[in-house]
């Protein structure tokens, strides 16, 4: 066996279940490596590959394995399978599941470039169109998304860190984020009648640009379905839209997209377009981490919210006119 250095007490009982768990199964261990928490990378005999990854309870795993077996029923095929041939295991509490390990393209998917940020929109539409044919299929299992109840929260943790923050940013841009923050979740309530328009799917709800893996071929495949729940498909590119928008040169380039454009004329998108999401959640998640030793963490979030507060102002602005306009 190679290339087998953990440091952790629990990473050792993994590869110790690991080991016996292969053995049972006809398969021998040539290579494991962690990637994150409860994520390896496994090699065996015969040069198999695979991501062993762990889910908190045997329900959610089946709940993933249930869902992507019918996604590639219903034609959304880009994405992994879970193994057939090597059965789950249990370590620490947690269920492991093999996934299929889909060899990454050397140039890996970011939102740079409008060309990707397009093609990572028509996987997610091809997505939709697969999850809103087996939703009803998991109504009983998936709880409804609610937009609104999520920033609410999301903005309170993010006052109640703000002794924090303000070691960083300074209180007249602090201001404007909440008084935009206000503004928009204040207009998304008053309108959230707009999100709900479309016939209801399961959307990914997690649609960062690391649940987008480009292989070595060159297709594109969604990964990571941890927070999958019933909602409209618009919730899903609400926050892609919000996740591309540090990568947008103007604010008229976001209708620029089939898969947008629609929502142009919604003033429920337009208002919750306002709401740094992307912004609070960083410094949230630096505040519970307590990561702010770490340089490189802090000013990449110290970035998102100085160097890019007056293109955002601007874009927040061009939403406000979109509104007026169609009153």
């Amino acid at each position: 066996m190679k290339a087998v250095n953990f440091k952790t007490a629990g990473d050792s009982e993994f590869i110790t279940c690991l080991l016996s768990h292969l053995q049972g199964s006809g398969f021998s261990l040539q290579k494991a490596a962690k990637i994150r928490n409860n994520i390896f990378y496994i090699e065996t005999n015969g040069f198999r590959k695979f991501i062993a990854k762990g889910f908190s309870s045997e329900k959610k795993l089946l709940l993933q394995s249930r869902l992507i077996n019918l996604l590639k029923n219903n034609g959304f095929d880009k994405t992994y399978s879970i193994n057939v041939d090597l059965p789950p295991m249990q370590v620490g509490g947690l269920h492991y599941a093999f996934l299929e390990y889909l060899m990454p393209h050397p140039n890996p998917f970011i939102f740079l470039g409008k060309s990707e940020r397009q093609e990572g929109l028509q996987l997610l539409g091809q997505f939709h169109v697969a999850s809103s044919r087996i939703s009803d299929d998991f109504h009983l299992d998936l709880s409804s998304f609610d937009q609104t109840g999520k920033w609410s929260e999301r903005f309170r943790r993010f006052q109640h860190n703000l002794p924090m923050v303000r070691n960083y940013v300074s209180d007249h841009v602090l201001e404007q984020w909440q008084k935009w923050a206000d503004w928009s979740l204040e207009g998304l309530t008053r309108n959230i009648s707009w999100l709900t328009h479309e016939k209801m799917a399961i959307i990914h709800g997690d649609v960062a640009n690391h649940n987008f893996l480009r292989k070595i071929t060159g297709e594109l495949c969604l990964i990571d379905f941890d927070l999958i729940s019933i909602a409209p498909p618009v919730i899903d590119y609400l926050q892609y839209a919000n996740r591309i928008l540090p990568y947008v040169s103007k604010p008229d380039e976001i209708w620029e997209y089939p898969e947008l454009a629609p929502y142009k004329r919604n003033p429920a998108f337009l208002y919750a377009l306002a709401f740094p999401a992307d912004i609070f959640r960083e410094w949230n998640r630096l505040a519970k981490e307590q990561k702010e030793a770490r340089q490189p963490q802090l000013h990449a979030i110290w970035k998102m919210t100085v160097e890019q507060f007056i293109n955002r102002m601007h874009f927040n602005r061009h939403l406000e006119q979109l509104i007026l306009s169609l009153k």
